[in-house]
């Protein structure tokens, strides 16, 4: 739909420009905008021409911008393409079926990146932990997502510039101003987090995908003309955020003003 259109399509070329700079040749980029967008032409890409192009070393990233729709019914969550119609189920692109058509891909990495609303049930939780290295993590299958977690994304209040959203404006900026010779997409989603907080941008939303078959591998962008790393380039570290919460259980349990014997039997549990 038009209304769709004005942050979504800037959005769209902003990032197909940012890939460049990281050595993703021209032809390489497939670019769907406005009446292309349509829900066919996503599906026959994924199915077909993605299939027979994309070898088993290879990496695979999908960006998508627009409205999405949640079913009350089962909590089902669908991207709406172009031609998708008003209350018509079938012209939706459901991301139980997105997470079908991605599990028939043979890449070794693949990302998405959407301005837009994501299932909660498509993303788990990563298990890489310490800090490997890039070299190791690109070695491993990676299933990955990075998402705005709303409706549809919106230009920026006061933006005269640019009709980028908040979530599409960090992302792109993120790539452009690191200057690192590689990133991940724990690289990208850490900084990416920072700027939309700092701007009251969307809640961000990222993990790996599941029943996709993740080996806690990580999709590896290589900014060609970077200077190289003076020592082996690392995954940044992040803690499962389910952890980090029962950390502040445990201190909390240390601090309430209870027996001694108790506190320590309740700290003892949540360690448990």
């Amino acid at each position: 739909p038009q209304r769709q259109l004005r942050a979504a399509v800037p959005g769209a070329e902003a990032v197909a420009r940012i890939l460049r700079q990281y050595g993703v040749e021209r032809e390489r980029i497939v670019a769907l905008y406005d009446r292309t967008a349509t829900r066919a032409s996503a599906v026959s890409h994924l199915q077909g021409a993605f299939r027979r192009d994309v070898a088993p070393g290879d990496s695979l990233f999908i960006y998508f911008a627009g409205h999405c729709r949640l079913d009350p019914a089962t909590k089902d969550v669908a991207w709406l393409l172009a031609d998708a119609a008003e209350n018509t189920a079938s012209s939706y692109l459901y991301l139980k079926d997105l997470q079908i058509l991605l599990g028939r891909i043979p890449a070794r990495h693949v990302l998405v990146v959407a301005d837009s609303c994501i299932e909660d049930g498509l993303i788990g939780s990563s298990k890489i932990s310490g800090d490997p290295t890039i070299r190791e993590t690109s070695q491993k299958k990676s299933r990955w997502v990075i998402a705005a977690g709303v409706p549809a994304p919106q230009p920026e209040v006061g933006d005269g510039q640019s009709r980028l959203s908040a979530f599409t404006r960090a992302f792109v900026e993120t790539l452009r101003d690191k200057q690192l010779a590689y990133l991940t997409p724990l690289h990208i989603q850490q900084d990416m987090e920072e700027r939309l907080t700092s701007a009251a941008g969307p809640a961000l939303t990222g993990g790996p995908m599941t029943g996709l078959g993740d080996e806690d591998g990580q999709f590896v962008f290589h900014l060609e003309g970077a200077a190289p790393p003076s020592e082996e380039p690392r995954v940044p570290a992040r803690e499962d955020p389910r952890i980090a919460k029962l950390r502040q259980y445990i201190e909390t349990g240390r601090s309430i003003n209870l027996p001694q014997a108790l506190k320590d039997q309740v700290v003892a549990y949540l360690q448990g």
